[in-house]
């Protein structure tokens, strides 16, 4: 009797590693290459020191070894790969240019080659006459012209048509604007040569110190422009808003002395103070009069303000009559009743100076 037998579950072969199989090649290859902009030589550099690193190089270089322990079908996963970097990293004009269904990574990788290396003698002559042509005073700043000059001599190194290091450093001194000719003749008389690195600093710093310069220039001359501005725009104020030079302030427009009102703009006249008649003080505080101010007479009027009086002197009995023929009115005034009791045979006496006092009657 036999005891039950366990079902042995078919092994399955482990998924093959390979570290090209998990790159992400947008942070490998930042460089897009573009047909308009010579940077081929950047970008295959990049893409060759990429696949060397993933061990992928035997897809775009045939004189590599292929790795013995890549089988076929992992060999053609990765070479689809590689082909999709390629496709990944060039503009989509040059996607156009080289796409095709059938196409390896290795025939994709020529006919770009050929696209930006064919005709080499043409391009030579091309690439050196750019090369000669390079200035500074066409770049932003001295970074851009000398990335241009590496760039363009990198290029003509590719096509077999190397620049030396000393040519490259005097290019980068001819191009140069007037304003580091201090730099450009330390360079020059350099022995030997500085390299293209060490020139390439050395004109980095003196544009740094330039435009700290600029900058520390620029800030001075706006305070001394705000010092001297400040005692004009107050004179300014205080002598054509208000200011009161001369008369009675004018209200109207234009450059009239005093009052409001803008002015033409030239400086107003020296205030002339006066106490009592002429133009006022310009400034707007009116202190106290001077202490003889009180002791000077007013001008005469022309128009008198009280008329004379004629001479009223009369003879001493003309102002007795007078004033008994006053004291006869108020007599007659007087009820009969508050009048003293007649007396015919008494002789006529003279009146008194005060009136009696009527009894009957509350008047006095």
């Amino acid at each position: 009797m036999t005891g039950p037998t366990k079902e042995s579950s078919p092994s399955s072969s482990p998924s093959p590693f390979h570290p090209a199989l998990h790159l992400n090649y947008k942070n490998a290859l930042p460089i897009t290459l573009n047909m308009d902009k010579p940077q081929y030589t950047a970008w295959a550099t990049l893409f060759r020191n990429t696949a060397r690193a993933y061990q992928v190089l035997d897809h775009i270089d045939s004189t590599a070894t292929r790795p013995s322990d890549v089988d076929d079908d992992l060999w053609g996963r990765l070479d689809s790969i590689v082909l999709q970097w390629i496709y990944g990293t060039i503009h989509e004009d040059l996607i156009y240019a080289i796409l095709d269904e059938k196409a390896t990574a290795m025939v994709a990788w020529g006919k770009l080659r050929d696209l930006f290396q064919d005709n080499k003698g043409t391009r030579i002559v091309h690439l050196e006459n750019q090369f000669g042509t390079i200035k500074m005073q066409d770049f932003a700043s001295s970074a851009a012209y000398c990335q241009s000059l590496k760039s363009t001599a990198d290029q003509l190194s590719s096509l077999g048509h190397s620049v030396s290091e000393e040519r490259l450093v005097l290019q980068l001194v001819s191009g140069l604007t007037d304003e580091f000719d201090t730099v450009a003749t330390f360079i020059q008389q350099s022995q030997p040569l500085p390299s293209f690195q060490n020139a390439r600093s050395m004109i980095a710093l003196e544009e740094t110190r330039r435009n700290q310069s600029k900058k520390i220039g620029s800030s001075t001359n706006t305070v001394l422009l705000a010092a001297d501005s400040s005692p004009s725009s107050h004179s300014s104020s205080s002598g054509h808003r208000g200011g009161r030079t001369g008369g009675r302030p004018s209200r109207g427009r234009g450059g009239r002395t005093g009052g409001r009102g803008r002015g033409s703009g030239a400086p107003p006249p020296a205030a002339q103070p006066s106490y009592g008649y002429g133009p006022y003080p310009s400034h707007p505080y009116y202190g106290p009069p001077p202490p003889w101010h009180s002791y000077w007479a007013y001008p005469p009027s022309p128009y008198p303000a009280h008329l004379p009086r004629a001479s009223t002197a009369a003879p001493r009995h003309l102002l007795l009559l007078d004033m008994r023929a006053s004291l006869a009115q108020l007599l007659a005034l007087l009820p009969r009743h508050c009048l003293p009791p007649s007396r015919p045979s008494s002789p006529p006496r003279a009146i008194p100076w005060s009136l009696p006092s009527c009894p009957n009657s509350s008047m006095p």
